[in-house]
């Protein structure tokens, strides 16, 4: 398989990206990660500047020798959405077309994939006595319709308590770069968050997407709260025992 990086991810969250390197391995699987590919043009398409979204996709569609991959995994949510879309890329010519569409049909997220995925006999995850709660970013269960995949993939982990933010079908504000854009609209949205988080008291908040995160963090940290944000992937590498 071949690791979509991301241009956030691989800035502010490379710890991320190690574990589901370590993830993945630990399944059995050879990650390679290609030198070429960019930003996915996530932030270009929403800011309305789509000529420069379809460049950064034209460049990652090149980047990947995506005919002799398995799957091409994501490790943000928003990130994915964006590659999936690459299929409706207009202005095409017929190699790019082939290539757009074969790129979306093997784009994965990586909660999708490994809990769809057939896991070796000897894996083992060791017990967790904590609670995580699970936060759905938009672009997980709107776009990707992947709304389950965080929880079926936390709840491998032995003793882990497994819980649902109760408002997880509105945006928590991050929307991208909503949240620098607009902070105060921003802080609006996830206050109710936050106050269902004081009433939840959770050790983790667990969310696939690395906007998400980052607004969960600042404003945890902005209300004095001390509560760890991870992706779900981290979690679950942090929980893998060694294979025999």
């Amino acid at each position: 398989v071949a690791l979509f990086t991301g241009c956030t991810g691989k800035i502010l969250d490379g710890n991320t990206l190690a574990a589901g390197i370590k993830a993945l391995t630990h399944l059995g699987y050879s990650v390679t990660i290609p030198s070429g590919q960019g930003c996915c043009g996530i932030q270009h398409q929403h800011s309305g500047l789509p000529s420069e979204a379809r460049k950064l996709a034209l460049n990652n569609l090149n980047s990947f020798q995506t005919d002799q991959l398995d799957a091409i995994i994501s490790i943000a949510s928003g990130c994915g959405a964006q590659l999936m879309e690459y299929k409706n890329l207009t202005q095409l010519n017929q190699q790019q077309r082939q290539q757009a569409e074969l790129f979306s049909s093997k784009m994965r997220e990586i909660t999708q994939f490994i809990t769809t995925i057939d896991w070796p006999t000897d894996v083992r995850l060791k017990p967790l006595n904590k609670t995580v709660a699970v936060h759905i970013p938009c672009s997980q269960q709107y776009i990707l319709h992947h709304q389950n995949t965080t929880h079926s993939l936390l709840e491998r982990i032995p003793q882990l308590t497994v819980v649902s933010l109760p408002d997880n079908q509105h945006c928590c504000g991050a929307g991208g770069d909503y949240m620098l854009r607009h902070p105060d609209i921003a802080d609006s949205l996830i206050k109710p968050k936050l106050d269902t988080l004081e009433q939840l008291k959770p050790d983790i908040i667990a969310s696939a997407n690395i906007g998400c995160a980052l607004h969960f963090m600042s404003a945890l940290k902005k209300k004095g709260v001390a509560i760890e944000v991870v992706h779900p992937i981290t979690l679950l590498a942090r929980q893998m025992a060694d294979r025999q």
